[in-house]
């Protein structure tokens, strides 16, 4: 950002603290007093272990020209530091007003907002390396996608950028009003919607709170939507402003990809068909359904941006996708997905499909799953996780391997779909090896489940051990 204090103070609504008015130019903000850099804005905020106003000395210290803040951080202090203190009631929602005035400061840059149960990260990640080809660029770093992480990556944008892309998360109804409201977006993009933060979202419906990004967007935008899922066509009609219609099945739509069949143990053949009637094939490193998903998006919104969809063959040649999501590693015999980072019942589904797709392509079709439960589920949790049981069973798994609860309740699915092989539960982050190493030499090999369920130390584990073998 290049904003001034000045600004950042009329922006915020906040008032100033033992100075006078301030013209010394801000370059970026920061929540974390370890990443400070010269002339930036640290923002205070109260979490439940941290309190940012404890570390605002250190954050001017390291080059902060400015802290917004609650409170006066440097009050019982004998000599105040050198910086300016803008004082605010709420320092989150100031920081959002902030964003929202650079934004607007920015007008010529297009903001694309990405949202969806699942998938997003990577959606947003391949959509940004895209543009990229076309323009200078700016994106949510990794998934700081929430009412914090979301401003902060608008505020790194030096607002020279030609595409800004942006991601949108939510567990709570007020979420997506909040983060639209804040980016204010050209073209709004939902890639999904499904079960997913249901205790935390309530009756209304994922898709009802996915669509609200439709509500917020900037004069003359228009939205991105997925025509797989009746429940948010309905929502997003519902918002009146124009929408552009992607899918995996009907031919019908904008832009429809179409999955082919595999190529390497990562690759898939798509073929994507547009609405000017333009028709090509790309190798992408998906599998199966969520692949379709994936590219028919992004084709679809760089063809309404006026670009070259067709580059999209170059683009993925290149293209790198974001950790613990459907990466693909190999040890010794085995076929390692690491898709831990996190889980719900529609990415579950779609990631067993591509093991199972996987693990079928190679010469040892045996499948092991190692699974964690899904989290923030609510009242629905028992019924999801028998239905990923069932899930799991169809898709082919010999093998599971079950950590925290409701396992019985996936135990139930599996059964009732004739499953015939083994679930053991998860002891440790050497589970996975030890099991594997009495019973097969060799096959694929899936581990994922919610954050909470840290699976990613036992695939550097198995990996770690693999390797010493």
């Amino acid at each position: 950002m290049f904003l001034t204090v000045n600004e950042v103070l009329y922006a915020s609504g906040g008032s100033l603290c033992g100075t006078s008015s301030d013209d010394r130019p801000l370059r970026s903000a920061y929540v974390d007093s370890r990443k400070v850099s010269q002339d930036s804005l640290f923002v205070c905020i109260e979490g439940g272990n941290v309190d940012g106003h404890d570390f605002a000395l250190q954050a001017v210290q390291s080059g902060a020209s400015a802290v917004l803040a609650q409170r006066d951080p440097f009050a019982k202090m004998p000599s105040r530091p050198d910086a300016v203190v803008i004082l605010v009631p709420d320092t989150v929602k100031a920081l959002s007003r902030i964003a929202l005035y650079w934004r607007r400061k920015c007008s010529e840059t297009a903001v694309i907002c990405v949202t969806g149960t699942a998938g997003k990260t990577t959606v947003k990640e391949l959509l940004a390396q895209a543009l990229s080809s076309f323009g200078k660029t700016a994106k949510t770093f990794l998934n700081l996608n929430n009412q914090i992480g979301l401003p902060l990556s608008m505020l790194s944008a030096d607002g020279d950028e030609r595409y800004w892309v942006f991601e949108a998360g939510i567990s709570h109804p007020q979420d997506m009003d909040e983060l639209a409201a804040t980016a204010e977006p050209d073209i709004g993009l939902i890639l999904n919607a499904g079960t997913g933060h249901t205790e935390g979202l309530g009756d209304r419906g994922t898709a009802y709170y996915k669509s609200r990004l439709l509500h917020f967007l900037k004069q003359g935008g228009f939205g991105v939507v997925s025509a797989d899922y009746p429940d948010l066509v309905k929502e997003a009609c519902l918002a009146e402003v124009p929408l552009h219609f992607f899918s995996a099945s009907d031919a019908s739509a904008d832009c429809r990809a179409e999955y082919i069949g595999p190529e390497q143990d990562r690759n898939g053949v798509y073929r994507i068909s547009l609405y000017n009637g333009e028709s090509f094939q790309v190798s992408a490193p998906f599998r199966g359904s969520c692949g379709c998903e994936n590219l028919a998006a992004v084709a679809l919104t760089m063809q309404l941006l006026g670009l070259d969809p067709g580059r999209l063959r170059d683009i993925l040649a290149t293209c790198i996708l974001p950790v613990q999501r459907c990466e693909c590693l190999h040890a010794g015999k085995w076929l390692v997905i690491n898709d831990s980072y996190n889980a719900n019942p529609l990415s579950f589904r779609r990631m067993l499909e591509t093991a199972s797709d996987l693990a079928l392509s190679r010469e040892e079709s045996f499948l092991a799953c190692v699974l964690g439960e899904m989290g923030e589920l609510g009242e629905v949790a028992e019924a999801e996780h028998e239905s990923l049981g069932k899930t799991i069973a169809l898709n082919g798994a010999s093998l599971v391997i079950w950590k925290g609860r409701f396992g019985d309740a996936v135990e139930r699915g599996l059964r009732s779909c004739g499953f015939q092989g083994r679930m053991i539960p998860y002891l440790s982050p050497e589970t996975p090896f030890q099991v594997l190493k009495g019973c097969k030499t060799g096959g694929t090999v899936l581990f994922k489940g919610s954050r909470v369920n840290r699976l990613e130390e036992s695939v550097q584990d198995f990996l770690k051990k693999q390797e010493e073998k």
